[in-house]
């Protein structure tokens, strides 16, 4: 497979290009909406945990974003993780404490993903449990 800039370049008409800024600008039509859109804080705000998404997920994905944003400051990513968690036991927990910094809020949640994910074995381990006991009374 060609790299597509490879692809243009080898597609121009031979002696087509007579100059450097001829070239750049040819470039710079063709491939100006391939170049990524530089992230801001404001893009956290799209980073929103939906209902079915566990908490292990949503700071992932949350996670991710922050690292394509320069010069982000922990305060705007601290209210950014909160307003963008779903109402629920995680978030009631760290409204009546509050996180001091990323750093304590993100161990928080590590604890409660640990939490989550033990409800959820258990969860589907008594269903298991029931199943095997129902199919054995047939």
């Amino acid at each position: 497979m060609i790299d597509p800039t490879l692809e243009w370049y080898y597609s121009l008409a031979k002696n087509s290009v007579d100059s450097f800024d001829t070239f750049c600008g040819r470039f710079l039509v063709k491939f100006t909406d391939c170049k990524p859109v530089a992230s801001t804080s404001t893009s956290l705000h799209n980073v929103v945990q939906g209902e079915a998404e566990s908490l292990r997920e949503f700071m992932a994905q949350f996670s991710w974003t922050t690292l394509n944003i320069p010069n982000l400051h922990p305060v705007v990513s601290m209210h950014a993780l909160l307003m963008g968690l779903r109402p629920g036991k995680f978030l009631d927990i760290l409204y009546v404490k509050p996180p001091e910094d990323m750093n304590q809020l993100r161990a928080r949640a590590a604890k409660y993903i640990g939490i989550e994910e033990n409800a959820d074995t258990w969860k589907k381990a008594m269903k298991t449990s029931t199943m095997a006991t129902l199919s054995g009374h047939k």
